[in-house]
């Protein structure tokens, strides 16, 4: 009995340094042990939720175009009234 219990001591041990195990069995010829072990998991790691921050406000651009010129007038050789149908 002191040996299986050094055993289990010592499995206990590696698997504490090894990494995960769910049990450990210890078969010898007269009989077999097998004693569970239970160690919770680390609790998993939450990266934290985004947050979003929305811009400042800024008022949209107004567009500025060039001001307001009306179209060109064509100035053209002056206007000259016919001549009376009595001076012909």
């Amino acid at each position: 009995m002191r040996r299986l219990c050094s055993i289990l001591a010592t499995l206990c041990l590696l698997a504490a340094l090894a990494g995960p195990v769910e049990a450990f069995t210890v078969v010898t010829p007269g009989f077999a042990v097998s004693v569970p072990i239970y160690a919770a998991p680390p609790p998993p790691v939450y990266a934290p939720a985004p947050v979003y921050v929305a811009p400042a406000y800024e008022a949209p651009t107004v567009y500025v175009g060039p001001a307001y010129a009306p179209p060109p007038v064509y100035v053209g050789p002056g206007y000259y009234p016919p001549p009376p149908r009595w001076g012909r």
